[in-house]
């Protein structure tokens, strides 16, 4: 090695390398310009799903409201015929007189509804995403897979492994999970609805009876254990494809029903806007409280799109104040806005849009709430203002 080389190599030791890739003027803007175009779309595209949000929330209020308004309490051992085709509330236990079977397991019993559960032993995919550094110093992606077995109640399918033989589950579940439902549920002397039957949800476990005679299931190997039957050879040795049955079934509680009342039945309640009230819970709960908790319902999806449409619209106005970053370096009058800081910017310019077309929704409805909205907007945008008359100061 040569003096200058060694040279060079003394120079380099301890040092980082660094590379810089510049991109020409004409593609800045035209990144720029294309940036313009895909935030407007973002704007386009934000505003009326946030629009359309809050008209749906403004609706499900007003609804409520009426329907807290007309809701009149009724006493279920009689039905009054005064009350026909108005909004009623009342309290009771469900009942049935129906024995309710299990045509293929004869299982059954005098409920309001019978649960079957279904459950079969399948392969299950597992995939491992890991990074591994190669021989060349590049990291590589590499999927590792690993197989084992579980009880699911739904069909796995194997054909889509990555490496499916010695991994295959059959193609179909040979029993399903299941609900029978006693055709008439009265509340004292009024009929429920399926819809209202579907609600009421206590189910507890159901054991089939020790002198329990075990089903005739056409071709299958069937046990009985604790919680109901086994399909398969060996239920300590559980193999592919087996089945495991287990049941469950309503057990009478109190319930409290807001519903329709049309003659001796129970249903959905139309306003005069199309939309419809039908709801049971159990326990017992004041009229009152039912709207109360209908209102406070759905908050994760209601404020999910209040949070997705500020930041489309943020990142619209950050995709289309970002020509005034390029443009800044060439006119500085139009670098006020990159001066004033265009990630600020365009989150203020976000939360006025997003405040002031909520505001437009609620104004009507609530005058008091749409006027604060309203004001809220107005001091972001004095605060935007205020930001770009600083940056404009700094310039000159």
């Amino acid at each position: 090695m040569n003096r200058g080389d060694e040279k060079y190599r003394n120079s380099c030791l301890g040092k980082d390398r660094y590379s810089q890739t510049v991109q020409s003027w004409p593609l800045r803007v035209m990144g720029a310009l294309t940036g313009i175009v895909a935030g407007g779309l973002l704007l386009i595209v934000a505003f009326p799903l946030l629009f359309w949000n809050e008209g749906q929330v403004v609706k499900q209020e007003k609804l409520l409201d009426c329907g807290e308004r007309i809701v009149v309490p009724v006493a279920g051992e009689q039905v009054q015929a005064d009350n026909e085709g108005r909004l009623v509330y009342l309290t009771g236990t469900p009942s049935s007189n129906e024995i309710v079977r299990d045509p293929v397991f004869k299982v059954h019993s005098k409920t309001i509804s019978l649960a079957r559960d279904v459950e079969m032993y399948q392969w299950q995919e597992k995939k491992e995403v890991k990074e591994v550094q190669g021989s060349d110093g590049k990291i590589v992606k590499e999927t590792v897979c690993s197989y084992f077995r579980v009880w699911s109640s739904s069909l796995i399918d194997s054909s889509k492994f990555k490496e499916a033989a010695g991994h295959v589950n059959p193609d179909t579940m040979r029993y399903k999970t299941k609900y029978f439902t006693a055709s008439d549920v009265k509340v004292g002397a009024f009929h429920l609805s399926a819809r209202l039957v579907s609600r009421i949800n206590t189910f507890v476990p159901l054991v089939p009876g020790n002198n329990a005679e075990l089903p005739l299931v056409f071709g299958e190997k069937i046990h009985k254990e604790k919680n109901g039957y086994y399909l398969g050879n060996t239920p300590k040795q559980p193999e592919t494809g087996d089945v495991r049955v287990s049941f469950r079934h309503v057990v009478p509680q109190n319930v409290s029903i807001v519903a329709g009342q049309y003659q001796e039945t129970l249903g959905t309640y139309k306003m005069g806007d199309g939309r419809k009230i039908e709801e049971l819970r159990v326990g017992t709960i004041r009229a009152e409280q039912f709207f109360q908790d209908a209102r406070k319902s759905n908050p994760v999806f209601v404020w999910g799109l209040r949070v997705a449409s500020l930041f489309l619209m943020f990142i619209g106005f950050k995709m289309i104040f970002h020509v005034f970053v390029v443009a800044g370096n060439v006119v500085p009058v139009l670098g006020n806005v990159a001066g004033a800081g265009t990630t600020c910017v365009s989150l203020l310019l976000g939360g006025v849009l997003a405040f002031t077309t909520t505001a437009l929704v609620w104004i009507v409805y609530r005058p008091r709430v749409g006027g604060v909205l309203l004001a809220v907007a107005g001091f972001l945008a004095c605060v935007v203002w205020l930001k770009l008359k600083k940056a404009r100061l700094a310039t000159n």
